[in-house]
């Protein structure tokens, strides 16, 4: 693949010096995935249909009028910065002024825009274009804060947060729709926080550094199509105009590159000479993710070469890359021709055209211009294989025990490649923060909330360590009282407490320890002192032991267990305001104790006719019965021998043998079986001759 540049006729002598990245061995990285099928329907599912102009475009707009000579647009009821400014597929979308463009836009000026950043030598285009130049910017301008000084701005976003989560576990490039789910799902941390360099596998393990990038979560992404037509390219300029950044997939190593030309009848151009813009694209080389940050109606892109300025020559975007000092100081125009699948202009070039963007789309991005969040899952996991894992988050009514409406990460979503979660192939503990906000209810209010950990294969068991509930609006952390860790193994582990989310009374939180003696008959001495209420004190323990008998108060109980199986023991502790919580803890009884021997073996013998003359048949039965064992499960049943062999199983106290012969003496005994397979001693022996 290789980049290659145009020098039409008439060209600037200095162009002649221009080598392609590829013949100088400096050819720059990419990394653009391109859309599945699916993708490309959900693309189509986020269109929009137009942009409405907010206060600034018609600020801009009036700035040239103002020039002019001209009277202002009014500035009543524009669009406000942020979604209002999208008219939707069905059509909504309030205010503004549609059309109201200026001339010329470089939203890379704005103080809100990053520096000029490097991918170096890996394939992370896309998290540049979307995180680092795009939400970086947009989070800014919405906040009004400052990038363009440096890039340990807070507000400056890590490019490596996003790709090495999303890149499946290697230097594979990425889609710019898992990269945008991210960042509405978990925003990102900065790139002070998780610099950029050569690592590309490493996930944060920094859990301050995802409870922080919550703070910036994005609130949608969308899709401006048919920028291969006037109208989509009029809708992005609108964005533009409004102050936005917009991104794109292209083939780069395709595009044809020269230097901007004077239009000797217009002095606007004339900051632009010498500049390089793209001309049109031949060829599908080098997917590559960039972002439109302005544009410029009098630039001429001589695109057929004549030397004369034709019709459809006029005007290019500006476009932000990921390579460093390059071009235009790390910008480049692409002539609004290029963008055409066929060039507008007369006698245009055609040989191995491919429109620019892919799928003649551009994504924009809306954000928040202000989020906290109301509750905040920490948890603690250990997996040595992080694409078998995904953690989800559930809310139901305190009465329930399983969630009833769930929310599902943008981050750890099976994704990573086969390696532990510092990119590794050693299993290591993992601390991170998700944000339960959208389950909270609007009114708030107690509720129970869920972490569950699904682990998708058998083999690299995910251990759940540890998982606390944080309210940031009230300064309340609540940890989990039950059982930990929870060891899940190609299945869904589920962990919850109750929360109240208004600030109200916060329930306590019950934890249980226990030790054990004993094996067929077990004592459990079951210590609840550990339990804590956030905001206020334990004042009651009540336990329940499962197993049928009578319940016990107080911070340290023992229970003794006399029957067999699997108990789960439950302690719930009541607070100084009324509220409960609750724990478990799993007992088993062992059973080792055999039943009793069956007593008092006897028998009758009875015969059965059937059928009649030559189809008479009769047979003889021995009837044994004896009397019944008895066992601590409450539960036997019984194997038949004669003359030392197993004959038959029995779950009742008796059992007819139709197979003896007369004259033959039969020598029978029996023994009971519990569930565990304990036996008996045999019961008498009984001689049987018919």
């Amino acid at each position: 693949m290789r980049l290659s540049f145009f020098a039409p006729a008439g060209a600037i002598l200095a162009l002649c010096t221009v080598a392609s990245a590829q013949d100088t061995g400096l050819q720059h990285p990419t990394g653009a995935q391109e859309a599945t099928l699916a993708q490309q329907q959900d693309m189509q599912l986020r269109q929009v249909k137009g942009v409405r102009a907010n206060k600034i475009a018609i600020d801009r707009v009036n700035l040239e009028r103002a020039a002019k000579g001209l009277p202002p647009i009014p500035t009543a009821g524009a669009a406000a910065l942020g979604a209002d400014e999208l008219v939707t597929a069905t059509g909504t979308g309030t205010g503004g002024t549609v059309g109201a463009t200026p001339a010329t836009v470089d939203n890379s000026t704005n103080a809100a825009f990053p520096p000029v950043g490097n991918q170096g030598g890996i394939g992370s285009c896309t998290c540049w274009a979307t995180t680092y130049y795009q939400f970086s910017y947009e989070t800014a301008l919405a906040r009004g804060l400052v990038n363009s000084t440096s890039q340990s701005a807070p507000t400056v976003f890590s490019p490596k947060w996003c790709y090495n989560m999303i890149n499946s576990g290697g230097d594979n490039g990425s889609y710019w729709g898992d990269a945008y789910n991210l960042l509405e799902k978990h925003g990102a941390a900065s790139f002070a926080q998780f610099p950029y360099d050569g690592n590309f596998l490493a996930w944060d393990m920094n859990p301050a550094d995802w409870r922080s990038a919550i703070n910036y979560r994005a609130t949608s992404w969308s899709t401006i199509g048919g920028m291969d037509s006037s109208a989509g390219q009029a809708s992005c300029k609108q964005l533009l105009a409004n102050g936005h950044v917009v991104t794109f997939a292209t083939y780069v190593y395709s595009w044809q590159i020269g230097q901007i030309k004077n239009d000797p009848s217009n002095t606007a151009d004339n900051s632009f000479v010498g500049q390089y813009a793209m001309s049109y694209v031949n060829g599908s080389s080098g997917g590559h993710m960039m972002t439109i940050v302005g544009y410029d109606d009098s630039i001429w892109v001589d695109v057929n070469g004549n030397g004369v300025v034709d019709p459809g020559e006029l005007g290019a975007f500006k476009v932000a890359n990921s390579w460093g000092n390059w071009m235009n100081g790390g910008f480049i125009w692409v002539s609004y021709d290029s963008f055409y699948a066929a060039s507008q202009v007369s006698g245009g070039p055609s040989a191995g055209r491919t429109e620019t963007a892919w799928y003649a789309d551009v994504y924009p991005l809306t954000v928040k211009a202000a989020y906290t969040p109301t509750l905040l899952a920490e948890f603690t996991v250990n997996q040595a294989t992080r694409n078998q894992l995904e953690p989800s988050l559930g809310a139901s009514a305190t009465t329930g025990t399983s969630p009833t409406s769930t929310w599902y990460p943008g981050g750890i979503a099976y994704q990573g490649g086969a390696l532990a979660f510092d990119g590794t192939t050693t299993a290591v503990d993992g601390t991170f923060v998700f944000d339960l906000t959208d389950l909270v209810p609007s009114g708030g209010g107690s509720e129970n909330y869920y972490l569950q950990v699904h682990d998708s294969t058998s083999g690299n068991p995910t251990t759940l360590k540890a998982f606390s509930l944080i309210d940031p609006v009230h300064n309340v952390t609540v940890n989990y009282g039950g059982t930990l860790p929870v060891v899940t193994d190609a299945a869904t582990g589920t962990v919850y407490m109750g929360f109240n989310t208004s600030g109200g009374d916060l329930p306590p939180t019950a934890k249980i320890s226990a030790t054990e003696s004993g094996t067929s008959s077990v004592t459990v001495t079951f210590d609840g002192s550990g339990s804590s209420d956030p905001d206020g004190t334990v004042v009651s323990y009540q336990w329940s032991f499962g197993d049928g008998s009578a319940g016990l108060s107080g911070a340290m109980v023992q229970h003794v267990y006399t029957k067999p199986g699997t108990f789960t023991a439950t302690l719930t502790v009541t607070d100084n305001s009324g509220s409960t919580g609750t724990a478990n803890f799993p007992v088993t009884v062992a059973d080792t104790q055999a039943p009793t021997n069956p007593g008092n073996l006897t028998d009758t013998v009875t015969t059965k006719t059937s059928g009649g003359g030559k189809h008479k048949t009769t047979t003889t039965y021995v009837n044994l019965a004896w009397g019944a064992a008895t066992d601590n499960s409450g539960s036997v049943s019984y194997k038949v021998y004669r003359n030392g062999v197993l004959l038959a199983s029995s779950a009742s106290a008796s059992f007819s043998d139709a197979t003896t012969k007369a004259g033959v003496l039969y020598s029978y005994y029996v023994i009971a079986v519990d569930p565990s397979g304990n036996a008996s001693g045999s019961s008498n022996v009984l001689n049987v001759q018919r």
